[in-house]
């Protein structure tokens, strides 16, 4: 079966969208000497330009418990970026 010209753009757009996280804080607001703060700080220093992808993030120990608190506190943003 022929591939449509809107099916290879759906495919060309989820090869390139790349979920992330951006960072909405300069300073760890984690409670120092926690592991919280261990693991914020792992996924600060796994970002670039204040921003880190999710899988950059969870690779440096950063969990998804940590990213559904810290979005509601406002510490971190979900984005899309689109990959050069």
């Amino acid at each position: 079966m022929p591939t449509t010209s809107k099916s290879k753009t759906s495919a060309r757009r989820a090869r390139q969208e790349e979920p992330s996280l951006r960072l909405c804080v300069s300073e760890n607001p984690k409670k120092p000497g926690s592991a919280a703060h261990a693991r914020f700080a792992a996924m600060m220093t796994a970002a670039t330009d204040g921003v880190v992808s999710i899988e950059a993030a969870l690779s440096a120990g950063y969990t998804r418990a940590d990213l559904a608190h810290d979005r509601g506190k406002g510490f971190i943003a979900l984005k899309t970026r689109i990959s050069e």
